[in-house]
């Protein structure tokens, strides 16, 4: 593999965060619950950072910095469901909402886990990229009890 194959997976990584930080602004603005709004801007914050840091690897990886090619945009998991995210909102469906928001963690660590295997990543970027994928896994973690603590105050989960 090339340099552009290392390029790809951060462009790829990067536009992942991207659209996952926008798809979670644009959730919290529909959303009629403050805590759960609160939650959503925590997500897009989080994907913000990352797609910043990612930029700063692709920066650093080339003479001047790279402009986004379009064809590299991956869209998120929330955005291929958008309308189905829509309608949860809508019907007020807040815990399938926070499966999704889990899912869509899986789905961008799981672009990590793809990156990560792909030789083409230079070590020092390998390095780099396993360390947001870190913060990643920490995202997924913090998602899955979120959704976990959402289902015991609705009684689907017993606590005794």
């Amino acid at each position: 593999m090339n340099a552009a194959s290392a390029t790809s997976v951060l462009y790829f990584l990067f536009s992942q965060h991207e659209d996952s930080a926008s798809q979670y602004r644009q959730i919290a603005e529909r959303l009629d619950d403050d805590t759960l709004s609160a939650y959503m801007l925590e997500l897009a914050q989080f994907h913000g950072n990352q797609s910043k840091a990612v930029r700063r690897v692709l920066d650093d990886m080339s003479p001047s910095p790279m402009p986004m090619p379009d064809s590299a945009q991956k869209k998120s998991l929330l955005n291929q469901n958008q309308s189905e995210v829509w309608d949860t909102i809508e019907q007020k469906e807040y815990q399938q909402l926070l499966e999704f928001s889990s899912d869509n963690e899986g789905a961008v660590s799981d672009s990590y886990k793809e990156g990560l295997d792909n030789d083409a990543l230079p070590e020092g970027i390998h390095q780099m990229v396993q360390e947001l994928h870190q913060n990643v896994l920490k995202t997924v973690r913090q998602t899955e009890r979120y959704k976990t603590v959402q289902d015991i105050q609705l009684g689907n989960i017993p606590t005794a």
